[in-house]
């Protein structure tokens, strides 16, 4: 097990003021959780991941409102396949995979699965392309991003998605992450249940 198995709740904040709060179930074949919005917003996202914890497949859906997305795929050997159903129909989605085959499904401990990866094959950086869920449309898409340890910390890593955008990602030794800072302008921390 790559991850610790258990529950994981965050607060995301803005400004200082929540907005959203995630609560997370890992486990040894899964990732599944949901993000709550306190406007009523709702992403839900469930993961089943292979014996070497990566991806396999992820379902999500979204609630804004009255409008409801839903969203499935597969992972491949070298593509992410499946589709994504809204009021309009349903479209087929594919992204190509970066070559370790790394998933983003949004919620804060895929981040923590790069990481664990990158750690587990002894190295301090990963560059590579990510197939990342976008948590307003549920399509998948193949980004560059980074995640690199900060020089002289075992605990803090440096994100960078393809737009340039730096966050820092607090880890502890087991591998869970205590807090995230400057994604989209967002802090995460971990809460309470």
């Amino acid at each position: 097990m790559i991850l610790p198995a258990g529950s994981y709740c965050y607060e995301l904040r803005r400004d200082g003021s929540p907005f959203a709060r995630e609560e997370v179930r890992v486990d040894a074949q899964t990732v599944s959780g949901v993000r709550l919005g306190l406007l009523g917003d709702r992403l839900a996202v469930t993961a089943e991941l292979d014996s070497r914890a990566q991806v396999v497949r992820i379902e999500a859906s979204a609630r804004r409102g009255a409008f409801e997305l839903k969203a499935s795929y597969s992972v491949g050997a070298d593509a992410i396949a499946g589709s994504l159903s809204s009021l309009t129909g349903r479209t087929a989605v594919e992204a190509r995979l970066g070559r370790l085959r790394e998933v983003d499904g949004v919620l804060v401990p895929f981040k923590a699965l790069i990481i664990a990866h990158t750690r587990w094959r002894g190295e301090t950086r990963f560059t590579g392309r990510v197939a990342t869920l976008d948590d307003r449309t549920l399509a998948v898409a193949a980004r560059k991003q980074t995640y690199r340890r900060s020089a002289g910390s075992e605990d803090l890593w440096i994100w960078e998605d393809e737009m340039g955008e730096r966050s820092r990602i607090t880890v502890n030794a087991a591998g869970e992450i205590a807090r995230i800072d400057g994604w989209r302008g967002i802090e995460i921390a971990r809460a309470a249940p």
